[in-house]
């Protein structure tokens, strides 16, 4: 498989990332929310009030590497799932 035809290896990592504040998501809520958080090596690594205040401390800190940083917003509030109409 070429490497065009091959997804990033940073999305790999990011994927990883989503996953563990899925897995986390009770723990998370409880420490963060109402926050937007960013993960990375499954850990969080960045708090704010916006997503461009959390995403700028995540790239000034981590650079290049902030690519595969999940960044999402916390909430106690539960969203009706997609598929319930």
């Amino acid at each position: 498989m070429s490497e065009v035809e091959r997804p990033a290896a940073f999305l790999d990592k990011k994927l990883e990332n989503q996953r563990w504040i899925g897995a986390n998501y009770k723990e998370l809520v409880k420490k963060y929310d109402m926050k937007w958080i960013a993960v990375l090596e499954k850990s969080v690594v960045a708090v704010g009030k916006s997503y461009l205040e959390v995403r700028k401390k995540v790239e000034e800190k981590y650079g290049d590497k902030a690519k595969e940083a999940a960044i999402e917003f916390v909430s106690h509030v539960k969203m009706p799932d997609f598929d319930s109409g």
